[in-house]
């Protein structure tokens, strides 16, 4: 019955009062067509649980983003407030500053065919995932036969250490007693600085694969504050890392999801940005991540990130090449990339990964790469997970390891031989996938320190260190560090 009331209201442009025809004007009545099936909608018992309710959803969105911007926000932070699954701050706050970019990206959608399909199954859950949009990524040259691949560096039995840090998560407006379920205070941070040059005194440099902002996606506006919460923490990092009697080591860094602002939001080439919120372009962002690098990576470089969208090429070590990748250009909750036309590249960055690649294999390098999202993992889109999985095939004979972060968690990833079954025999390289700083949610904080081969750059051994903190209870005490 619901089901049928929606479809009259799409049909018919007028709207009855109390019983009688009232005459408004094309925008009145489409803003009273909208309200009611938002409402009508909403009242619906797990509106978004099945396919068809989630297209269905979809479409009324669709249909309000042919209205204004302020009227498209405000009718979807009713639909928020009415679901009454979010804080009223958290509705308000995240459609206040995404609702804009929804705005512009929805209308260019197709919601029956595979764009509705793809965003309620990868983003809500509700549709089964379509099929990967086949496409085979293009190489300069074929792979070296398996001879020629496997003449590789002899390992000499000697290693060095390296740290992962992961998923900072600072929340600079902490308070002791009081919310639990939060992310990093800053004394925690410290501690957690403080206590890694005891444990692990001889780092040969480290890496950052991203997450800096607390998780307050409702309120990452104006984006000085979010730059400000950066800025603040690279200071802390170089006041441990560049000190000779502290940490004193490089760190090679890499951008989460949450170090723009919005949260998780960023533009590729062909995005239709707002003239009047030019800032969604981010070059702030990548001009700021370029400063806070530049005294680890040298100012050749960093220039070059700012115009690559954050993704950039280093050499920590004579024989190694480390490549940092954006991978927020797959993750499923940026809204940018369902914007029509889709790009199965998004901003080229595969096929500059792939040139990376191939000017390693040409020296004949070794390469890490490293990144935030991990391809493969569930908030990673399909189709960029297989084109990605491709490339590491092809150049798997010089890729000595992969490292990402995001899921909070302590985890390695398997890559295998693409479309080939998943055996031993064709597993092809590892992804480790660090813990994270933050102990949200029910986490105790950690880092990684690896032992790496000094000739084959691979990962002999790996640990963990946690900070318990369920024996941090007196008041004042620090929580007591252990290696897993």
């Amino acid at each position: 019955m619901k089901a049928l009331k929606v479809i009259c209201l799409f049909l018919f442009n007028t709207v009855f009062i109390q019983g009688q025809k009232i005459n408004l004007s094309p925008f009145e009545t489409r803003q009273q067509d909208v309200k009611a099936l938002a409402a009508i909608l909403v009242e619906s018992d797990n509106f978004l649980s099945s396919c068809n309710r989630c297209i269905a959803t979809l479409q009324l969105l669709q249909r309000i983003a042919y209205l204004p911007e302020t009227f498209f926000v405000s009718t979807a932070t009713a639909m928020c407030k009415q679901i009454n699954q979010m804080d009223v701050e958290v509705c308000e706050g995240v459609i206040s500053e995404q609702g804009p970019i929804v705005h512009k990206v929805i209308s260019t959608m197709d919601i029956p065919g595979r764009d509705g399909q793809l965003l309620c199954g990868a983003v809500v859950g509700s549709c089964p995932y379509p099929e990967v949009d086949e496409w085979n990524v293009p190489f300069p040259k074929p792979k070296p036969s398996e001879n020629r691949s496997q003449e590789q560096i002899k390992s000499e039995g000697k290693t060095f250490t390296v740290l992962q840090l992961s998923d900072w998560h600072i929340d600079f407006d902490y308070q002791v007693a009081r919310e639990y379920n939060c992310d990093s205070s800053l004394g925690l941070i410290e501690s957690l600085l403080r206590h890694i040059p005891k444990v692990e005194p001889n780092i040969q440099f480290s890496i950052f694969t991203g997450d800096i902002p607390p998780h307050d996606v409702w309120s990452t506006l104006p984006f000085g504050k979010t730059q400000f919460i950066q800025d603040q923490s690279y200071e802390l990092f170089h006041s441990q890392f560049d000190s000779p009697s502290l940490i004193n080591s490089n760190v090679f860094p890499t951008i989460g999801n949450h170090e723009s602002a919005p949260a998780n939001i960023f533009p590729l080439e062909h995005s239709s940005i707002p003239s009047r919120k030019t800032y969604l372009d981010l070059k702030w962002l990548y001009k700021s991540l370029a400063t806070n690098w530049q005294r680890w990576l040298g100012a050749d470089i960093n220039s070059f990130t700012q115009s690559n969208t954050g993704s950039y090429v280093t050499r920590p070590m004579p024989g190694l090449k480390l490549i940092s990748l954006n991978t927020n250009f797959c993750y499923i909750l940026n809204w940018w990339l369902f914007q029509q036309p889709t790009q199965k590249d998004p901003n080229g960055i595969l096929t500059w990964l792939v040139n990376a690649l191939q000017d390693a294999e040409d020296r004949n390098e070794r390469v890490w790469i490293i990144g935030h999202i991990p391809p493969g993992d569930s908030t990673c889109f399909h189709d960029y997970s297989n084109y990605y999985s491709q490339i590491i095939d092809r150049y798997s004979h010089i890729i000595s390891a992969q490292f990402f972060g995001h899921t909070h968690k302590d985890e390695i990833s398997i890559f295998y031989r693409n479309k080939q079954e998943k055996t031993a025999e064709n597993a092809i390289s590892v992804g480790y996938v660090g813990p994270s700083v933050t102990p949200l949610m029910d986490l105790n904080p950690g880092f990684r320190v690896y032992k790496v081969d000094t000739k084959t750059f691979e990962i002999v051994d790996s640990i963990t260190y946690i900070a318990d903190l369920d024996k941090a209870h007196d008041k004042g005490s620090e929580p007591v560090k252990q290696m897993l």
